[in-house]
């Protein structure tokens, strides 16, 4: 955080251990998403994870991720994670999510929603959909999935889901 933070003579960081290389981190935009006044910082990139696939194969699985940060009592801490995005190779499933004025004029809220798939699916994708709140990220909403709408906004602490 900049020269305002703890009159100039402090700082703090934040390791992004999530990423496995600097260049997986796509954006870092620093605005004020939970309402309260500050900079909140919203980390966008790409994790790569191992998947055994039917067939007994492994491959590597991207994944986009969203990361939203708060500095609070002098530490940044992880208020909201959700994928935005998986693919193999060429096969892409795209969710749509967006950060929308929150109720009040207060801050944003998250709105997710299905996106599209190319070339997979429903028969050929070859993962569930995750349940909300269930993992350490929310999920990616599929196009199948049976899920169409979640919404999320600050609590005061964290992006709970609201009904």
């Amino acid at each position: 955080f900049g020269p305002g933070f703890k009159g100039g003579g402090a700082y703090t960081y934040l390791t992004l251990s999530q990423f496995a290389d600097a260049g997986d981190i796509e954006e870092m935009t620093a605005r004020d998403v939970t309402g309260d006044g500050a900079a909140d910082l919203v980390v966008r990139g790409v994790r790569h994870a191992n998947a055994q696939l039917p067939g007994g194969r492994a491959h590597t699985i991207d994944m986009n991720v969203m990361f939203v940060y708060q500095l609070r009592s002098e530490v940044i801490t992880r208020v909201f994670g959700i994928e935005t995005a998986r693919s193999l190779g060429a096969k892409r499933v795209q969710g749509l999510v967006q950060l929308v004025p929150g109720h009040g004029n207060q801050g944003f809220d998250v709105d997710v929603r299905p996106g599209r798939a190319q070339g997979w699916t429903e028969k050929t994708y070859p993962f569930t959909q995750d349940q909300p709140g269930t993992g350490n990220l929310e999920p990616l909403l599929l196009p199948w999935g049976g899920i169409d709408h979640l919404h999320y906004a600050f609590n005061g602490t964290a992006f709970a889901r609201v009904p």
